[in-house]
This record gives structure tokens, C-alpha cells and sequence, in this order.
């Protein structure tokens, strides 16, 4: 199966097959590690006086810049390596050490984008706070 955790906009998809313990990035006492960098990045992009309107500027700039100049390609080859074991897997049994060892891998991919464009983000919010405080 696969899942996004946290607001959709701000994650990226990674699959789980339940065959064992959850990703420890995926995994969590009240929220995973995954969602919690995809909440952080959405207080990022919902930052207008009211909480309902996205800067979706944030998100694609036009200019190839934006959050999903970077979620976008990660979860695509997320979807690609996934398809490839699958398709081994299809014409042989599963290895469930292989399974959850993939499984892991790809989170952990993810986990590192989201972090990383977390930073990225946060670092553009400073940037324009500190050229509006100029004027």
C-alpha cells in the first residue's frame, strides 16, 4: 500500500507492505517523523494571517524552484524502485528481510528530501522577513 503522511501538498508518497514493523520514519508515539517534517513545512506554506490559504508560490514557482521541484522527482523515484521489486518480486517469493529493508530505504529517502526542503523553505521565509523588514 501506499501512503502520505502528513498534509498531502507537503509529503511524499512511500509504500508499506505489512510484513513487519512499521519504518521508524513512518512510525511514531502520536505522529511519525514523516509527518512531522510535512507539518512543519506546511506551517511554512500556510503562512498567511488566516491558515486557509496557501502560498502556493512555495510550491512551484515557475521558474522550476518550490517545494515540488524536489518532492516531485523523490517520489518518482520512490514510485520506480518500488515498481522494479515489485515486479522481481512478482516473478519470485519475496524476500520479508529485502521487503522491509526496501521499505525502510524509501522512507528514509523521503524523510531526507522532506528535511532538506524543510531547511530550504525556512531559509526563503528568512530571506524575504529579513528584505520586507528593509522598506
Amino acid at each position: 500500500m501506499w501512503t502520505i503522511l502528513g498534509q498531502p501538498a507537503c509529503s511524499i508518497a512511500v509504500p508499506y507492505w505489512p510484513v513487519g514493523e512499521t519504518p521508524p520514519e513512518a512510525n511514531g508515539c502520536k505522529t511519525s517523523r514523516l509527518c512531522d517534517v510535512a507539518l512543519k513545512i506546511k506551517s511554512l506554506l500556510f503562512d498567511y494571517k488566516s491558515s486557509r490559504y496557501i502560498d502556493s508560490y512555495k510550491l512551484c514557482d515557475g521558474e522550476g524552484g518550490g517545494l515540488w521541484s524536489t518532492t516531485f522527482p523523490a517520489e518518482d523515484r520512490i514510485f520506480e524502485q518500488a515498481d522494479l521489486k515489485l515486479s522481481n518480486w512478482r516473478k519470485e517469493n519475496p524476500d520479508i528481510i529485502e521487503m522491509k529493508s526496501t521499505q525502510e530505504a524509501l522512507a528514509s529517502e523521503a524523510l531526507s528530501v522532506l528535511e532538506k526542503s524543510y531547511c530550504e523553505l525556512k531559509a526563503l521565509k528568512l530571506a524575504q522577513k529579513k528584505t520586507n523588514n528593509k522598506y
